[in-house]
């Protein structure tokens, strides 16, 4: 296998590849509009680009193509030297395509549609690589032409997607025709076209003007002028045409030869591929304004029952404070082991302790729970969603600054943009209220699971501050001097006073007094301790719910349009990658395609 067979082969895998991939793009089902229609018109190029593939080796279709009165039939019959097909002025000439090929060559590969087209085959060494087509015009008036063949431009239509190369023929008179042009444009995806101008002996050189209206359509556009008549008159007389004619017949004969085929037909294919995307593309990008404008009034609305729900977090997070004041006691106390102070810390721990069970018994409140730990919320969440129904659940989330009226009103906002953003209509049709209640209950399910772990991260930090040697050292001789005291007294008197100045026990006025005292002093260093850590956890609590508020916790409500919103942004994201890779296949293409541009014959 030579180089020039293996860059070939590899050439054709990866068009094979792009191929595939284009269809597994357009067979997502995006529920998106402008989706749907890019994606049904690459469904549609695939058909076609699939008739490209199987021509691949095939003798490439020349299609002789314009206005009426353009001189096709002439040009035709000059190109293969001989009268093989009508021309005359009678109008119009070509009433259904003529294909002009070769007596031996079989017609079947090219798809050519057996019942719209006549066959006329000649020995003729200008179609020894090509098949001619002496197509319909485009611009006869069908009121005119009453017969029944009538409907040329139909059939015209129907055979231009076939062909591969496009001789465009016009006059000074024609050559400016819109309805022509509008023909041209459809003609010309996926085809090599050229421009001849004819009436070569009766009309000016148009040339120049004609290049100057192509050049925003059409790169470079290699323009012919010829005389078809005068042409075939030479060839009669056994002379052989110079001038344009001689080059363009060198474009049939040699330009686009056998080895060329590959070439034109492969850079058609990704000609055709290349203008399917960018016209999809189109249709993303206009549709896409209103997709982000759906996204950004999604986000505002999340952030609006999120905040809402870490407004009233923090709230209750504040009034609770024997939940969160026991919490951190016993985390203090259990690093700080046994002392006079953290006993007296545990004493009035289990006391709290006592409160705090009460409250997770009758729990309302998913502030409550947060706050009695992340394990034990759990617990706690599971155990009352089996036992609640959805009417329940909604009661939960109510009570978290979440009712009817802003669920609803947030349906109504996101429903318009939806319908704006062209989704299809089923993902935009009410949703119920009973629907609306579940998904933002499991919307408050979420925020509570981050919530607790984020409660238990802030009170481990709160209790790492209170906890150091410092601390423990002010407290501990606080209430070590009082209770010393008390106990020097007691014991002074018991063992000296009494025993050796024979003095009488201290009188139940002093043990009252002093038991006041220590209580008193206890209860007002246990509160000045509380009162430490709650005057740092309510900042920390506020930072918290500042964080919370900012943080997307879970998908929301409306977790079906971002869904839909994801997918249109995947596709748009495929689509992009798809023509990137499209125009990096075409450059590397080209540097192996035929420069058709090269009037050297290799």
């Amino acid at each position: 296998m030579s180089d020039g067979e293996l860059a070939r082969l590899k050439d054709l895998a990866r068009i094979d590849e792009l191929v595939e991939q284009l269809d597994s793009w357009a067979e997502l089902d995006v529920p998106w509009q402008p989706a749907r229609d890019a994606m049904a018109l690459v469904r549609r190029l695939l058909d076609r680009v699939d008739s490209l593939r199987l021509r691949l080796e095939a003798p490439l279709v020349v299609a002789v193509f314009g206005g009426s009165g353009t001189g096709k039939s002439t040009l035709i019959n000059a190109l293969v030297g001989h009268d093989v097909t009508p021309s005359g002025h009678q109008r119009p000439t070509t009433r259904r395509p003529v294909v002009i090929t070769t007596p031996d060559l079989d017609l079947q590969p090219l798809g050519l549609p057996d019942d719209a087209i006549d066959v006329v085959r000649i020995d003729s060494s200008v179609l020894r690589d090509v098949v001619l087509v002496d197509c319909p015009d485009p611009d006869t008036d069908p009121a005119a032409d009453p017969s029944p063949d009538a409907g040329q431009l139909d059939r015209l239509l129907q055979i231009l997607p076939l062909c591969d190369v496009l001789l465009y023929t016009s006059t000074q008179q024609k050559y400016r025709s819109a309805r022509v042009a509008e023909v041209l444009a459809v003609a010309a995806t996926g085809c090599r076209v050229f421009f001849v101008q004819t009436h070569a002996d009766v009309n000016e050189d148009i040339r120049d003007d004609w290049a100057k209206q192509l050049a925003d359509d059409f790169d470079d556009p290699e323009l012919f002028l010829v005389d078809g008549a005068a042409a075939l008159e030479q060839q009669r007389q056994g002379r052989r045409p110079g001038g344009d004619f001689a080059r363009l017949e060198h474009l049939l004969t040699s330009r686009l030869a056998a080895s060329a085929r590959l070439g034109v037909r492969r850079a058609n294919l990704i000609d055709l591929i290349d203008q399917a995307l960018e016209a999809s593309q189109v249709d993303f990008n206009a549709g896409w304004p209103h997709i982000e404008t759906l996204e950004n009034a999604l986000a505002q609305q999340h952030e609006l029952l999120v905040s809402s729900l870490a407004q009233r977090l923090a709230e209750e997070l504040e009034a609770s404070h024997y939940l969160w004041e026991r919490r951190l006691v016993e985390r203090v106390t259990s690093d700080w082991g046994f002392s006079p102070f953290s006993s007296l810390l545990r004493l009035s721990q289990g006391i709290g302790g006592l409160l705090a069970s009460a409250s997770l018994l009758r729990a309302r409140s998913s502030a409550q729970v947060a706050l009695l730990g992340a394990w034990q919320g759990g617990r706690w969440l599971t155990s009352r969603a089996k036992q609640r129904d959805a009417a329940e659940r909604f009661e939960q989330t109510a009570g978290l600054g979440i009712d009817d009226d802003a669920l609803c009103e947030s349906q109504l906002v996101i429903e318009g943009f939806a319908q704006s953003a062209g989704l299809d209509r089923a993902l935009t049709q009410p949703r119920t209220l009973e629907l609306l209640r579940d998904d933002a209950a499991s919307l408050q399910r979420a925020f509570l699971d981050d919530a607790g772990t984020q409660v238990d991260e802030v009170i481990e930090a709160q209790a790492a501050r209170s906890r150091g040697w410092t601390v423990r050292l002010v407290y501990e001789t606080l209430l070590g001097t009082l209770l010393g005291f008390l106990l020097y007294r007691i014991g002074h008197n018991f063992f000296y006073e009494t025993l050796v100045q024979d003095r009488e026990f201290l009188p139940l006025e002093f043990y009252l007094p002093a038991t006041a005292l220590g209580l008193l002093w206890s209860v007002l260093l246990v509160m000045a301790f509380t009162r430490r850590l709650r005057r740092g956890l309510r900042r920390a609590i506020r930072g918290l719910a500042e964080r919370v508020a900012r943080h997307r916790v879970a998908p929301g409500p409306f977790v079906h349009i971002e869904d839909a919103c994801q997918q249109a942004a995947r596709s748009r994201e495929q689509l992009q990658n798809l023509g990137e890779r499209v125009r990096e296949l075409k450059t590397s293409l080209a540097t192996s395609s035929l420069d058709l541009n090269d009037n050297a014959d290799s």
